[in-house]
């Protein structure tokens, strides 16, 4: 045998060893004892944290190997002094590491807003690495008790929780924040984001086991990591056309005493800023297209959409003016990017004014001009 072969088949054999070595002297964890963490709920009381982690059972083995043992939802609970040492408590007593990278919601519950929640997030963002996607939800209720209500035929793989942010978010009523979102508005000068609320009320039908069910109320302004106002639904649509992308938007003006729902599509809005005798003012363009349904009997089809056009667009701007005059300008609440407008407008009226950002806000003029079109209508029977 040449020496070539031989220092080839000893390396072989080398590599082999230590592999084997590598992989014998790795932790290793089963994936079905790991807790994946599917979401958390935070609550500060006497100077101390409550940690709330829900997970399902065995949702691990389930989701990859497709085993036949059906998930049981589990709310594991620990307290703390501190966020890291409530985490602490909750791996010792659980016995299994937790897995908090892929969980979906935290939801910011009763004494937080009292506290800076901008600290719980960040040790959430960085030693915990949660997703950046993550939905931030507050509540002025405990997030324990909000987490231990359990729907029947809940899947591992997408709570419920889920599915009620996102209709709320589609309809309108809620202003969904992601962690990614919450941090990066906190570095800004005016430190100020928007979280949903939710609440926990009877349910009348047996689609829980506890007879509770989970709910959007409204939201709440959050300015230097702690509460500020709480608004309702009506809020949340109205701070919705201002803070939305295109998404699509849906409000409701009143037909003939009758409340008609009117979709709002391609939705765009221009906010340009300019200084008038050494004030704020905010220049708002908005404009959309719109479907709704009416009633087969009417004659003048033609008309009637005319005159819905009419009514949409004073509701537009009546919502655009109640946002403005009873959250953002009272209480400077820039949830919006208003800043980064007049950055980018002109920057060094900017940093003649950045210092006193709120004082000029709070003084600032909101002229608005909505332009909605209805282009589609559907009949009702």
């Amino acid at each position: 045998m040449s020496s070539k072969k031989i220092k080839k088949k000893t390396l072989a054999v080398c590599l082999t060893l230590l592999l084997s070595l590598a992989v014998g002297c790795t932790p290793h964890v089963e994936l079905n004892r790991r807790i994946m963490a599917e979401a958390v709920g935070l609550d500060y009381e006497d100077g101390a944290y409550t940690l709330s982690i829900k997970y399902y059972t065995n949702s691990g083995a389930v989701s990859q190997t497709g085993s036949g043992e059906t998930p049981k939802q589990v709310v594991l609970k620990s307290k703390g002094q501190s966020l890291s040492h409530a985490f602490k408590e909750a791996e010792f007593n659980s016995g299994e590491p937790i897995i908090f990278g892929e969980f979906k919601t935290i939801i910011m519950g009763r004494g937080m807003f009292n506290d800076d929640i901008l600290e719980a997030l960040n040790v959430l963002s960085l030693l915990y690495q949660s997703s950046p996607r993550m939905d931030v939800l507050g509540s002025l209720e405990k997030a324990e008790d909000l987490l231990d209500i359990k729907y029947k035929g809940e899947p591992p793989n997408g709570s419920k929780l889920d599915d009620i942010i996102e209709n709320a978010s589609r309809v309108g009523i809620a202003l969904r924040s992601s962690i990614e979102i919450v941090i990066e508005q906190s570095k800004k000068i005016n430190n100020c984001f928007y979280l949903p609320l939710i609440a926990s009320k009877d349910t009348k039908t047996d689609q829980t086991e506890n007879g509770k069910e989970i709910y959007i109320d409204g939201g709440i302004v959050v300015k230097n990591g702690k509460g500020a106002v709480v608004f309702d639904n009506y809020m949340s649509e109205s701070l919705n056309l201002l803070s939305r992308g295109e998404e699509s938007i849906t409000i409701t003006v009143d037909r003939n005493g009758r409340p008609t729902p009117v979709t709002l599509t391609r939705a765009k809005k221009i906010i340009t800023p300019e200084f008038i005798d050494d004030r704020l003012v905010f220049y708002v363009d908005f404009t959309a297209h719109a479907e709704y349904l009416i009633n087969n009997v009417n004659k003048d089809i033609v008309s009637e959409a005319k005159e819905m056009e009419d009514k949409v667009n004073k509701e537009v701007e009546k919502r655009i003016a109640d946002a403005t005059d009873n959250i953002i300008k009272p209480y400077a609440a820039d949830c919006i990017s208003l800043e980064n407008r007049i950055r980018q407008k002109n920057y060094r009226n900017w940093t003649k004014i950045e210092d006193q950002y709120d004082d000029y806000l709070k003084s600032a003029e909101f002229i608005v001009n909505s332009d909605v079109m209805i282009n589609r209508y559907g009949m009702l029977q």
